[in-house]
C-alpha cells in the first residue's frame, strides 16, 4: 500500500471542523473504519500530546501556501462567528442597561411626558434633543439628559452651552488593527477553550502586568502617551475580565482565582494572574468598551498610535508571550462547569 505522507512530514490535519498544523510521527497499515489501510499518527503543533491520534489521509492536507491560507481563513471565520454570537448575547442581556438604547430612550420619553413642577406639559424630546439638554430649554418644557428634573434646563434656550457637551459614542469608530498572526492566535485560543475544553494555565508567566510594563519600558512613543495607555488598559482589564473577556468554560477557573485573593489584595491583582492571551482579547473588544465613552479625547491620534505599537509589540514577541500548551481540565472541573 502506498502512503501519501511520510514520517516527520509537516502537514495540515482536520480536528472536528477546523484544520490545524500537525506533524506525522508514525505511519503504518492499520485497521481503520473496518478495513486495513494506510494510517498516520499525528501530533497537533502546540497541543498536549494527549491529542495525538491515528488518522486517515482523507483528514490530511499537504502543507503549502494554498492550504495554509485556507486553514487560516477557516480559523478566522470560526473565531469571528464565535465573537459575533457572544456579542449578540451580551447585547441582548445588557441592552436595557445601556444609555441611549431604544428602551432607555423610551423610558426617558415616558418620564418627559409627565407635567413639570411648573404645571406646564413637557414635550417628548428626540434622542438627540435629550442628549443635548432637552427641547424646551428655559421656557419651562421638560428637559432631557441635561435637565435638573424640575422643568428647568442647565443650558440656555439657544442650546449654545449644550453644544459644547461631549457626545455619547465619540469613540464608536475606533478600530484596533490586528495582524493575521494574532488573529490566528485568537482562533486557536477560542478552539482550545471552546471546542477542546482546555484552559490557559494560570497564573501566566509573563503576566499581563509584566507584558505591559515591558512595553512601557521599551516603547519609543512619548512616555506620557504610553503611560496613559498602559495604566488605562491594566485598570480596564481588571474591571472587565470577569464580565466580558472570558468564555463560559473559564468562569469556574475565574471564581477559583477570586476565592484565592485576600481582602488585602490590590484592586489590579488579576493583572498578575492572566497574561497575553486575555490581553489580546481585551484589545479586540476595546471598540465595544470605548463606543459608549462620552468624552472625545483630543489625544485620540496619540492613543491609537500607542495601541498600534502595542499590538505590533505583541506580534513580534508572540512566541515569548503566548502559551503553547493549554491545560486539560480535570473531570471535577468539567462537572463544576455543568452546574
Amino acid at each position: 500500500m502506498d502512503f501519501e505522507f511520510v514520517e516527520e512530514e509537516r502537514v495540515l490535519c482536520y480536528h472536528q471542523t477546523l484544520l490545524y498544523e500537525a506533524k506525522v510521527l508514525k505511519t503504518e497499515v492499520r485497521e481503520m473504519q473496518g478495513i486495513l489501510q494506510p494510517a498516520y499518527f499525528v501530533h497537533y503543533n502546540g497541543w498536549n500530546k494527549k491529542w495525538d491520534e491515528w488518522v486517515l489521509a482523507s483528514r490530511m492536507k499537504k502543507y503549502n501556501d494554498v492550504n495554509v491560507q485556507h486553514m487560516q481563513q477557516m480559523q478566522q471565520q470560526a473565531a469571528l462567528e464565535a465573537a459575533e454570537k457572544a456579542r449578540i448575547e451580551r447585547e441582548r442581556k445588557e441592552k436595557a442597561k445601556l444609555p441611549g438604547t431604544p428602551q432607555s430612550s423610551s423610558q426617558q420619553q415616558q418620564q418627559q411626558k409627565k407635567p413639570s413642577n411648573a404645571g406646564s406639559t413637557s414635550t417628548t424630546a428626540s434622542a438627540s434633543g435629550s442628549k443635548a439638554g432637552g427641547s424646551g430649554g428655559g421656557s419651562g418644557g421638560g428637559g432631557g439628559a441635561g435637565s435638573k428634573g424640575d422643568g428647568s434646563s442647565k443650558g440656555d434656550a439657544s442650546g449654545k452651552s449644550d453644544a459644547k457637551r461631549p457626545r455619547t459614542g465619540a469613540f464608536q469608530f475606533v478600530k484596533v488593527p490586528i495582524p493575521q498572526e494574532l488573529k490566528d492566535q485568537l482562533a486557536n485560543d477560542w478552539n482550545f477553550v471552546v471546542n477542546e475544553k482546555m484552559l490557559v494555565p494560570l497564573p501566566r508567566t509573563p503576566s499581563l502586568r509584566c507584558v505591559l510594563e515591558e512595553f512601557r519600558a521599551t516603547s519609543t512613543r512619548p512616555k506620557a502617551d504610553v503611560n496613559s495607555v498602559v495604566d488605562g488598559l491594566r485598570t480596564l482589564f481588571c474591571t472587565a475580565v470577569g464580565q466580558a473577556l472570558l468564555y463560559s468554560f473559564e468562569r469556574v477557573q475565574y471564581m477559583e482565582i477570586l476565592e484565592g485573593l485576600s481582602e488585602e489584595s490590590p484592586a489590579d491583582s488579576l493583572a498578575d494572574v492572566y497574561g497575553a492571551e486575555h490581553l489580546l482579547r481585551l484589545l479586540v473588544k476595546l471598540p465595544d468598551f470605548l463606543k459608549n465613552v462620552e468624552n472625545a479625547d483630543p489625544s485620540m491620534p496619540a492613543f491609537m498610535t500607542v495601541l498600534t505599537a502595542l499590538v505590533e509589540f505583541l506580534r513580534t514577541e508572540k512566541d515569548r508571550f503566548f502559551v503553547v500548551n493549554y491545560d486539560n481540565a480535570t473531570h471535577h472541573y468539567i462537572r463544576q462547569t455543568a452546574h
